[in-house]
């Protein structure tokens, strides 16, 4: 999935300003990064919002058989 923040949030690596999108998968009361320098990290779900739902490959491609959302 990909979500764009909404607030700007501090971490262990860096500044995460708002506005910015990342991919990421969903998990408890928010959402973990998954790929790039951010990798690993956890948004809240307050601070971010969900641009599509639909779940890529490693690739970044769309799954046979899937839609957009």
């Amino acid at each position: 999935m990909i979500i764009k923040t909404i607030k700007n949030i501090n971490t262990p690596v860096g500044c995460i300003v708002s506005g910015v999108s990342f991919r990421a998968q969903r998990e408890r009361k928010g959402y973990k990064i998954n790929i790039g320098e951010f990798k690993g990290q956890f948004i809240a779900e307050d601070a971010a919002i969900i641009l599509s739902d639909l779940v890529l490959n490693e690739d970044g491609k769309i799954p046979r058989g899937q839609k957009y959302a």
